[in-house]
């Protein structure tokens, strides 16, 4: 059953990450320039690629360990 349940965390991190990237750039957070397409789960969401950014959204949601 772990197995089952890491793969099931690392989905729904994969999706909060999508939805958090999706929401800045709609929101106009950071400008839309830097924002790149990315392709998951059959549809096209935006992803800001730079580490800064990512680091700041893992300290929101925080490490997949902390999920299940």
């Amino acid at each position: 059953m772990e197995p089952f349940k890491e793969a099931r965390a690392d989905v729904i991190t994969e999706f909060i990450e999508a939805a958090i990237h999706s929401i800045l750039y709609v929101r106009g957070v950071y400008p839309a320039a830097i924002f790149k397409p990315r392709r998951k789960y059959g549809t096209t969401s935006k992803d800001c690629p730079f580490i800064t950014t990512r680091d700041n959204l893992q300290k929101v949601y925080g490490s997949k360990s902390r999920v299940c």
